[in-house]
């Protein structure tokens, strides 16, 4: 699968999505120990988003996911101390978002480990279908790598761990989201040591 880097066109792309105003906090909304929970009506307007987000939070803190502030806006959401994703809330999160609302990118490290099991599930379209490209951002990194991800050789994407890139996700996409956080938290717990720290 090869994706077409014109970095150009994508920085243009990126300059049409309006600029909103972000949103101001107070001191105590600012404090990194600050739930998430009471924050994401700070964040997000929207009812419907505030209980997508609300309930996926929900299930990261009853499936003993470890969730630490890692910006103003964003939880990055670990188990044994390794990332398996992050989430970002609010307005401009992104300008890959079209609707502002909130993104999630996955840290699929093992994910050659459970292959077969995101084919078995009928997955693998969706997880090609949300690999986050190189767009030439300031990381000076273009034009990204490339890589073969269930046996498609995949040109161009973006160096960072967190490839799976997905955009308000509705509940079909959350769903899959989850399958796939826990197949990454399985793989890393039956990692070794050696193989965590590699």
């Amino acid at each position: 699968m090869k994706r077409k880097i014109n970095a150009k066109s994508a920085k243009k792309e990126a300059n049409k999505t309006p600029k909103l105003p972000r949103t101001k906090l107070t001191t105590q909304q600012k404090d990194k120990n600050t739930p998430v929970e009471a924050l994401i009506p700070v964040f997000i307007n929207d009812y419907d988003v505030q209980t997508a987000v609300m309930d996926f939070v929900t299930y990261l803190r009853e499936n003993k996911f470890e969730l630490k502030r890692g910006g103003i806006s964003r939880w990055v959401v670990m188990h044994n101390k390794h990332q398996i994703l992050s989430f970002c809330l609010g307005r401009n999160a992104d300008w890959w978002c079209k609707n502002d609302y909130w993104y999630v990118d996955l840290t699929p490290t093992y994910l050659h480990v459970y292959e077969d099991s995101i084919i078995a599930a009928s997955l693998q379209d969706f997880v090609l279908s949300n690999i986050k490209f190189c767009v030439n951002c300031s990381l000076g990194c273009f034009p990204g790598k490339n890589a073969v991800i269930l046996n498609k050789e995949i040109i161009g994407i973006c160096i960072t761990k967190q490839f799976l890139y997905f955009c308000d996700p509705g509940a079909k996409v959350i769903s899959s989201i989850k399958r796939l956080a826990e197949l990454e938290k399985k793989a890393r717990t039956n990692a070794t040591r050696e193989e965590l720290y590699s």
